[in-house]
């Protein structure tokens, strides 16, 4: 009897496992996909740098890609000819006080930044969901809206975006 109720306890875990690495995937192809589309479509060529970050900590801290994610992005950038040599990581990018009016500066260039961030990510069943997504350089300048993905032949592709802020 033990021994099936290990056996049991066993196959649970092991499907407790794969879904956990279905979610990741999941979220991996989310946010390739987000970015990829914000940032193909976003194209200031003023001589600003640009970043990428998963979201902001209490406080306004962006929160870096991870360098394994940011690999697979900058790929995917490349091959639709993004320059990745202006982006820099989102952690030496800093709100400043310039001229009366904040903005975001790369810490050690000076130079006026731009980031890409994904707010937050809000499943609707497991086929469907939605993300917030912005894209800003300072405290009036920037934009939001929602993406509304659908899982199709195991891939998420945007459906629909419902923008929802410029300024």
């Amino acid at each position: 009897m033990r021994f099936l109720i290990s056996l049991a306890l066993l196959c649970v875990c092991v499907d407790c496992a794969r879904a956990e690495e279905d979610v990741f995937s999941d979220f991996e192809q989310i946010y390739l996909t987000v970015f990829e589309d914000i940032i193909h479509d976003h194209k200031a060529t003023d001589g600003r740098v640009f970043a990428v970050a998963l979201g902001e900590k209490r406080g306004g801290t962006l929160i870096p890609m991870p360098a394994e994610l940011w690999k697979r992005l900058s790929a995917r950038l490349k091959a639709k000819g993004v320059d990745l040599a202006k982006f820099v990581p989102a952690d030496e990018v800093v709100w400043k006080e310039v001229d009366g009016d904040g903005r975001l500066i790369h810490e050690s260039s000076g130079k006026d930044a731009w980031v890409y961030v994904v707010h937050q990510i809000t499943w609707r069943g497991g086929q469907r969901l939605y993300v917030q997504e912005m894209v800003t350089s300072g405290f009036l300048s920037g934009g939001g809206s929602t993406l509304i993905l659908e899982k199709k032949n195991g891939k998420w592709i945007i459906v629909k975006r419902i923008e929802g802020w410029v300024s």
